[in-house]
């Protein structure tokens, strides 16, 4: 996988303090609120009208982490979108942002890179909560991984191409460990643990049901179980190195 337009669109990004009322807006544009009623409604509440809608919205925009989008809702107000600045910082600061998120900006870079070469965006939101769990926290931890290249970048080209380089490399690490983690998650064994009050009443045939739905699902997923047999294919060739130096040893 390569990561050089990823990091390249992240280069000059730097951790924003954001007031409370931009944070307000953004996680609203985040879940897609519907600005014009809701947020409306609440301002004028508070005394407010949607001029100040747009006032933060406008903080927001020069700050990079919203864009405007094509076309007005009624009464002329202004429709607003996640930037890529504006997904990268959801992505690092928080993990309860919705499946819908994914699915609407799985197109920007920064999923086009992280999540959609490995998996069909249907697995993730129709996944359970365990599942979805597990793939926030590899984004997150993404994330992590970026900031630290930004923090470390040097000004030569030399140190660049380095911590490109290592960066590139734990970001691969980390996707290959993602799906380690969910393939043992989903053996039968596994699941059944995850739930050890497990009886047979409703609720948790229930939930053993719907992880079961999930393990299918993550089946059928061509691009996951391609990442599958290719982390399968490298621990198989470290193993079978490693035994056959024991064995010589």
């Amino acid at each position: 996988m390569g990561y050089s337009e990823y990091f390249s669109a992240l280069t000059k990004y730097q951790r924003p303090e954001l007031s409370e009322e931009e944070k307000s807006l953004l996680f609203k544009i985040m879940n897609d609120v519907d600005i014009t009623n809701q947020l409306s409604a609440y301002l004028r509440f508070r005394n407010r009208g949607t001029e100040e809608i747009d006032r933060t919205a406008e903080s927001l925009i020069k700050l990079n982490l919203v864009e405007e989008r094509k076309g007005r809702l009624l009464r002329g107000s202004r429709k607003y979108k996640l930037s890529t600045y504006g997904l990268f910082y959801i992505l690092s600061e928080t993990t309860s942002y919705p499946p819908g998120m994914l699915k609407k900006y799985q197109d920007n870079l920064i999923l086009a890179t992280l999540l959609t070469p490995y998996f069909e965006i249907e697995t993730i939101t129709s996944g359970t909560a365990r599942l979805y769990s597990v793939v926030t926290q590899y984004l997150r931890q993404c994330c992590k991984i970026t900031n630290y290249w930004l923090e470390d970048i040097g000004q030569s080209e030399e140190d660049k191409s380095k911590h490109l380089s290592e960066a590139s490399n734990e970001l691969d690490w980390n996707v290959k460990i993602l799906a380690y983690r969910i393939s043992m998650m989903y053996s039968e064994t596994n699941i059944l643990a995850s739930n050890p009050k497990f009886k047979e009443d409703d609720a948790n045939v229930t939930y053993y049901d719907m992880e079961s739905k999930t393990k299918g699902r993550l089946s059928i997923d061509i691009k996951f179980m391609a990442l599958l047999e290719n982390v399968k294919k490298g621990f198989e060739e470290g193993f079978d190195e490693l035994r056959r130096l024991n064995e010589e040893s």
